[in-house]
């Protein structure tokens, strides 16, 4: 049996100490890629969808807040705007969308309570509390035909589009709270 040169064997295993940390290196880089590859947003909607979860919680989606009923718009684009007007009554025919991604409101003499989704920008309304009174003709149509139907939201221009069958939509200006 021959020896090995000593010299030669220091030689070698300098050699395979310097390539270890290399191929450990490597190895580890290809598995965090290996590993993050499924984790990644590839939709852009999701990335959005993380977005706007994340504003919600910090209180600044443009949804929070209070909206009054302005008018209806049919799908044709005419619109009626909403009686009683907010100066014959101020608390008529508004909500208030929190964080917590719940809806309440008033329409003439019912509440109204609800919630929304992000992810399809869904929303579903109801009344709290319905008692019968006289109301005027757009609190019957709002409380008995609309407000069960309302299935999407839209927000645009600092407006609130909610929509229920037909394309036709309810147009809600965001509202100042009083103190």
């Amino acid at each position: 049996m021959i020896n090995p040169n000593p010299e030669l064997l220091k030689i070698i295993e300098m050699k395979n100490n310097r390539k270890h940390p290399v191929l450990m290196l490597l190895a580890i880089v290809l598995m965090a890629l290996i590993s993050t590859h499924g984790c990644g947003l590839d939709d852009p909607a999701d990335a959005d969808l993380l977005l706007e979860e994340q504003m919600i919680k910090d209180g600044t989606h443009p949804i929070l807040g209070s909206w009054r009923l302005y008018a209806f718009v049919s799908a044709d684009g005419s619109s009626k705007v909403a009686k009683p007007t907010v100066e014959e009554c101020k608390t008529c025919y508004t909500i208030v969308i929190k964080q917590d991604k719940t809806i309440e409101g008033r329409a003439s003499a019912n509440e109204i309570s609800g919630y929304f989704d992000l992810k399809n920008n869904t929303i579903k309304l109801g009344l709290a509390t319905y008692a019968l009174a006289i109301s005027p003709e757009d609190a019957v149509r709002i409380e008995e035909e609309i407000i069960p139907k309302i299935n999407k939201f839209k927000i645009e221009d600092d407006q609130l589009f909610l929509f229920y069958p037909g394309n036709n939509h309810l147009l809600f200006h965001r509202t100042i709270e009083e103190p």
